[in-house]
């Protein structure tokens, strides 16, 4: 009887400590039931999990089985948007809603490795294309002082200025092959090779 309590006390000390811990919670499989896909493709996805207030973001490579955390949906101060999955490619925009000027993040995961790179866009991003070769195009909102914005960052983090200018919202598209971009700027069609 001795034994019973220390054991029931460390047992009650650990449940303690894992429901604390649970928001910090970084789970080891990806989610099968109890998550929601707002993105996928034959081989990857993402998906969100419900928990209250807090309800993150992670991507899945599925023959890796191993969740990337992308951020978490957290209203009023920030949301998530603009899911892409071409895999073994993911990318979110993290919109930082009390932040002036506005300003949003790409997040680009590799889910095969989960190396992320991540850009700060000012004027936020308003439209996002992703190719498998990891280069995610992106559409700069825009700002008091400066046009919209046509980008792309690299599987490497590096972000090249494509075009600027009265370009047209939700008209970025990638070739199927993925190596080219089009986009339509004062009605006229315009492409660059990626």
């Amino acid at each position: 009887m001795r034994l019973a309590w220390p054991l029931l006390a460390l047992a009650a000390l650990l449940l303690s400590g894992s429901a604390a811990g649970a928001a910090g919670h970084h789970p080891r499989h990806c989610a099968r039931s109890g998550a929601r896909d707002v993105a996928a493709d034959a081989r990857g996805r993402i998906y969100v999990v419900g928990r209250g207030d807090l309800q993150p973001w992670y991507a899945c490579l599925r023959s890796r089985d191993r969740p990337e955390l992308i951020d978490e949906d957290s209203p009023p101060n920030t949301t998530l948007s603009l899911p892409r999955v071409t895999s073994p490619y993911a990318a979110a925009v993290v919109d930082t809603l009390d932040s002036a000027p506005y300003v949003s993040t790409l997040h680009m995961i590799d889910m095969r490795t989960g190396s992320e790179r991540t850009t700060l866009v000012s004027g936020g991003v308003a439209d996002l294309v992703l190719t498998r070769f990891g280069v995610a195009a992106f559409m700069q909102g825009v700002t008091e002082n400066e046009p919209a914005h046509v980008r792309r960052m690299d599987r490497r983090g590096v972000v090249v200025d494509i075009d600027s200018g009265n370009i047209a919202a939700g008209s970025l598209a990638v070739s199927p092959d993925g190596r080219h971009l089009y986009w339509t700027k004062d009605g006229v069609a315009y492409g660059a090779s990626l």
